[in-house]
């Protein structure tokens, strides 16, 4: 029923009364009952929907995590052929360093016995005439050549040449200090260059050291072989040069050489007499090989090194 308007109601405002007012509280209870439901509903589907993004956080995370650790493989395996290649650069790098040393070795160097050749001995040469030059100091140039090396090659064979020629470097070595050089420039000549010197008496002093080397033989197979060398010796001034410097001291070596065959020519003439007093007659009757003795042999034999010093100071004529 339509209940009367009160005072201070708005004209058009109607009001509603129920019928019966005890029925209110059961209605209120349904109405609350329907929020209730409509709430847990939405918690439940709050609920799935977290759920839901969980499981796609999970699975993201799962992708990206399978993706990085592929992506660190591949890393991985980049980085480890990177450092193969680097390896690989590195150890042909090295192995053609080694190559161009030995190849350099080779061209400066004499394949038998390991000394400079002519090529690095002019070399060596040139800088030592330099810094004499600025020093105010000498270079001494000595020119070996073996005597009867031919009929050492004869006799024992070429391999035992080969030989004596190795234990003539290695003598030669052990008579100069680690500035000067040794050098093989032929098949039985050897120059050995000696620099800082002050006086030309330093150089006989060291052709001494050379003959007192060489005395003591040279070991060839089961013999030892007692070299004779005729040498030549050269000293340097302010304005030599290399090829002059070399030259002067083979023109020497070959005057001492000649100077050395006159008395044996000599020798050999008075052996036609009947007096076999040379060298090479001697050994002839004894059925010994040239420059050749045993090692149960007495040790008192002695290198002949047959020395003439260049007088000539200017440069060489040819």
């Amino acid at each position: 029923m339509l209940a009367a308007p009160r005072a201070g109601d708005r004209p058009d405002r109607q009001w509603i009364q129920s019928p019966n007012d005890e029925s209110w509280p059961a209605a209120e209870g349904s109405l609350a009952a329907v929020i209730a439901a409509a709430a847990v509903a939405d918690a439940e589907l709050a609920a799935q929907a977290m759920v839901d993004t969980l499981a796609a956080v999970s699975a993201a995370a799962r992708t990206v995590a399978e993706a990085a650790a592929e992506a660190a493989e591949a890393v991985e395996v980049a980085v480890t052929a990177k450092a193969a290649v680097f390896a690989t650069a590195a150890a042909a790098a090295t192995e053609a360093r080694r190559t161009e040393a030995r190849l350099i070795h080779e061209v400066l160097h004499d394949g038998l016995t390991g000394l400079p050749n002519k090529r690095l001995l002019v070399d060596r040469l040139t800088l030592a005439l330099a810094r004499s030059k600025r020093a105010g100091t000498q270079v001494a140039v000595l020119f070996l050549d073996l005597d009867g090396f031919k009929a050492v090659n004869d006799t024992l064979g070429h391999a035992a040449g080969d030989q004596l020629l190795v234990g003539v470097a290695a003598r030669l070595q052990e008579c100069v200090r680690d500035t000067d050089t040794c050098a093989r420039v032929g098949g039985d000549e050897f120059v050995v260059v000696c620099e800082d010197l002050r006086h030309a008496s330093e150089g006989r002093l060291m052709a001494g050291r050379i003959e007192t080397a060489l005395g003591a033989g040279v070991p060839v197979g089961e013999q030892t072989v007692h070299v004779r060398a005729t040498a030549g010796l050269a000293m340097s001034t302010p304005s030599s040069l290399p090829a002059d410097l070399l030259h002067e001291a083979d023109t020497a070596m070959y005057r001492a050489k000649v100077d050395s065959a006159a008395p044996d020519r000599r020798r050999r003439r008075h052996s036609r007499d009947g007096s076999p007093n040379s060298d090479s007659d001697a050994r002839a009757s004894t059925g010994q090989a040239p420059h050749t003795r045993r090692r149960t042999d007495q040790p008192d034999a002695q290198c002949a090194l047959d020395i003439s010093t260049a007088s000539s100071r200017g440069p060489s004529l040819t």
